[in-house]
């Protein structure tokens, strides 16, 4: 950003910044869906599209899938299990780090916002 752009570059260029800070979980939603497609495909379960990770329970307790492979792919012995505390730790710190970076470019924002109608008077 240079010191040199107007309110409304500024505003576009930390406004996209911010939107795609927010659209952080979602790709990592879409990335695990993507993935887990090509997996279950066949008779598995595939994964949501959520904002963050969608987790799919399992028959014990404490453990979460992201997918369920298809039988052709080893079914639920091979599919990616993990514990469900972790996914959820995981899901909070995904969407705590976007929330957080989307404050601190807004708040950058207003600190261009106020600079260059300080240095205008």
């Amino acid at each position: 950003m240079g010191y040199q752009e107007t309110p409304l570059q500024k505003l576009r260029t930390y406004g996209t910044f911010m939107v795609l800070a927010l659209l952080g979980p979602l790709i990592v939603s879409f990335i695990i869906w993507v993935v887990g497609s090509a997996f279950a495909a066949g008779g598995g379960v595939a994964p949501g599209i959520t904002y963050g990770i969608y987790m799919i329970p399992g028959n014990q307790s404490g453990v979460s899938y992201l997918w369920i492979n298809s039988p052709a792919n080893g079914g639920v012995a091979a599919s990616p299990a993990f514990p469900t505390v972790m996914l959820n730790i995981l899901n909070s710190l995904i969407v705590i780090i976007s929330v957080v970076a989307a404050l601190f470019l807004g708040i950058e924002l207003i600190v261009s916002f106020f600079s260059y109608y300080a240095e205008r008077r």
